[in-house]
């Protein structure tokens, strides 16, 4: 049995997350095509773009090139809504438009888990959401504060709980190490505590240590 140890979540660094950090910055800068071509990258479109087509072309040509052949749908009009209509509201659109966690089961490739890949990606994009409410409980949302709000947690490499970790896809069984912290919400068959013999109520002086 191998042995596994949690000691911070990796939200921030998911699939899910970055897929949808990319997604705003296409939608926040439209007319960029660095950002358009990043776009691709994720698991919102399943189209592949020949890099030959996008040689010799000028700014203005590449993004409407990318804009004839991107794989979301009414893609236009969401760029108008996301700034005219609540972001989480648009943001819902889309997702439930592209189904990313198909195309992320797809790209995967691991024959057998393609429904718990699924679950992974749609889990823990809805924690992504439940992030963002939190942090809309203090400030209006923009699509602006969305994506600095982002950029800071994947840049800095902020820790937060994966509702679904990665690494349980392989279907292993595992010992797993973790903190109180990390179990809380957890559900095991069955659990070790260790050192429970040892006094720990007894308070060590500073010269003791």
């Amino acid at each position: 049995i191998s042995v596994g140890t949690e000691i911070g979540g990796r939200l921030f660094q998911s699939d899910p997350t970055i897929d949808m950090y990319k997604l705003l910055l296409a939608l926040r800068y439209s007319n960029e095509p660095e950002y358009l071509y990043n776009l691709y990258t994720t698991s919102y479109i399943r189209e592949v773009i020949p890099k030959k087509e996008l040689v010799g072309k000028s700014r203005e040509e590449l993004v409407k090139y990318f804009e004839a052949h991107c794989g979301i749908s009414d893609w236009t009009e969401y760029k108008t809504e996301i700034r005219m209509q609540p972001v989480m509201y648009v943001l819902q659109k889309i997702i439930q438009t592209c189904h990313p966690w198909d195309r992320f089961a797809e790209i995967m490739d691991m024959p057998g888990k393609e429904q718990k890949l699924r679950n992974y990606y749609m889990r823990n994009l809805d924690q992504v959401f439940e992030k963002l409410v939190h942090v809309a409980n203090t400030d209006y949302l923009t699509i602006n504060k969305i994506t600095d709000y982002l950029e800071i947690m994947i840049a800095t490499k902020q820790e937060a709980d994966e509702r679904e970790s990665f690494e349980e896809l392989d279907g292993e069984e595992r010992l797993i190490c973790t903190t109180v912290h990390k179990a809380k919400g957890m559900e095991f068959d069955t659990v070790i505590l260790p050192y429970n013999n040892l006094n720990i109520t007894n308070t060590i002086d500073k010269g003791d240590v």
